[in-house]
């Protein structure tokens, strides 16, 4: 009996406030993030502020590679680098306690708000024959076109720095929802996991890859204006308290 009172956690709550680094994995890309907790109307719910940086692939895209190994690899048809800034704020309610010091805290969440998209042309390293020397050839950094641009003379990705200054802002939203693990067995400490659904919906298609690449599917693949996705988050934080 003494056992169980000395590991089971107070009701009373000794902080207001949490933060937490995150890193996310989502079924069609990945990100990173921080978490600040506000305490609520009670002490089992937190309002939650995040801000995330999340990359995203489209479905299609296949890594290639060229016969020199020190090639970089690239995706064929890929047309865009697409990354996605977001600001979200929400809610956080527990509905299942920890009992003990290593027991499992369970939270119900929700989130929304602006998802701003970053549209960045990808630039490839192009095989031309030389004009100078018969027989040789020139490497030259081009955006990706694919009228122009075959697995027979594409060498490899440029620099991702290339193009940026190119780069085209798209506005949106996103909405998530999610259950939260907690199982940091320090009293002030945050550790888990997250595992929930989002989606980043956008007024117009972003074009990610080629749509003339996409049409050579038979499945009559397209771009997306809408990103649902599943995902896993870890988080590592700290609770504490502002007063």
């Amino acid at each position: 009996m003494g056992q169980e009172i000395s590991d089971a956690a107070p009701r009373s709550v000794l902080y207001d406030r949490a933060h937490a680094a995150v890193l996310t994995f989502q079924s069609n890309g990945w990100g990173i993030g921080f978490d600040q907790y506000y305490k609520g109307k009670d002490a089992y719910t937190f309002w939650k502020l995040n801000a995330d940086l999340q990359f995203y692939r489209h479905e299609k895209e296949v890594k290639s590679y060229f016969q020199d190994p020190t090639a970089r690899a690239y995706y064929y048809g890929k047309q865009n680098s697409f990354f996605v800034a977001r600001i979200g704020w929400g809610q956080t309610t527990e509905f299942a306690e920890k009992l003990r010091k290593n027991g499992v805290q369970i939270n119900r969440s929700w989130q929304i708000g602006p998802s701003v998209g970053f549209v960045k042309p990808v630039y490839l390293q192009i095989i031309h024959p030389s004009t100078t020397i018969p027989g040789r050839y020139d490497i030259e950094t081009e955006k990706f076109n694919p009228d122009e641009h075959y697995t027979d003379n594409i060498y490899g990705r440029a620099s991702n720095l290339v193009g940026i200054n190119e780069t085209k802002i798209q506005m949106g939203l996103f909405v998530q929802a999610s259950l939260r693990f907690e199982y940091s067995n320090q009293e002030l400490g945050l550790r888990g996991v997250e595992i929930g659904a989002t989606a980043d919906i956008y007024p117009k298609r972003i074009e990610i890859m080629s749509q003339a690449v996409l049409d050579r599917y038979n499945d009559h693949a397209k771009n997306n204006f809408i990103f649902p996705a599943i995902y896993t988050r870890f988080f590592f934080g700290s609770k504490y308290n502002s007063k």
